[in-house]
């Protein structure tokens, strides 16, 4: 499985992705209390990172009906410009907490679309016996990191300050973008996306399979 070279930039794309998405979440609460030293806007900023989460379960139905690679892609381009408009309100001096509350809360909602993809793209890339082994690496890349990478996050952030981060995080999310356009789809995998894509979709067929999803995971928890 390590020597698929279209599973590795996956699971590689997942980590720097995790990766930028950790040092965001922690450098822009950090810069909001220094720009306010109000815990209020620090909790407001808290509850918008945690917020979109409550919404990924509606992503998974559209991501079966996209291009899962220009998913991925565009993403963490969309992800780095945002994240980049931080620093260069800094350096243009119209930095301000609103603007580091909505850059946070949009690229938190992008978050949410971009895992579920790298999730639907694992069967596509992988043999079934190799799926468990997949799925658990996957797992570690996003979840299992998730601690280590907030820690030293903190520890960037107190020593290079957080509009330096935020820099970083740019090239990041770039990072990521190169990652996932190397993948490649299989010619399988194109002619299904040529053929969605060549009528409109419908959104009852889109409450229809977020209705199924919901009852599956019911009957799972059941």
């Amino acid at each position: 499985m390590l020597k698929n070279k279209n599973f590795l930039f996956l699971f590689w794309g997942r980590f720097v992705t995790n990766i930028g998405d950790s040092i965001y979440s922690v450098a822009s609460m950090w810069l909001v209390f220094e720009l306010t030293k109000s815990s209020f806007y620090t909790g407001i900023a808290g509850a918008l990172i945690l917020l979109p989460s409550m919404f990924e379960f509606l992503v998974g139905p559209l991501v079966d009906k996209w291009k899962l690679k220009s998913i991925m892609v565009y993403t963490q381009l969309l992800q780095a410009i945002l994240i980049s408009l931080v620093p260069i309100s800094y350096f243009l001096g119209f930095l301000n907490v609103w603007l580091v509350i909505i850059v946070m809360f949009l690229a938190t909602c992008i978050e949410q679309i971009v895992y579920p993809a790298q999730q639907s793209a694992i069967p596509k890339i992988l043999e079934n016996k190799d799926l468990v082994s997949g799925n658990s690496l996957m797992t570690f890349a996003y979840q299992g990191t998730d601690i280590i990478l907030i820690g030293i996050s903190g520890l960037l952030i107190s020593y290079l300050g957080a509009i330096n981060i935020f820099i970083i995080n740019v090239f990041t999310f770039i990072v990521a973008c190169l990652l996932f356009r190397s993948l490649k789809l299989s010619q399988a995998e194109k002619q299904k996306k040529l053929e969605e894509n060549t009528f409109k979709f419908k959104i009852n067929e889109y409450l229809k399979e977020l209705n199924l999803g919901t009852v599956v995971e019911q009957f799972s928890l059941q």
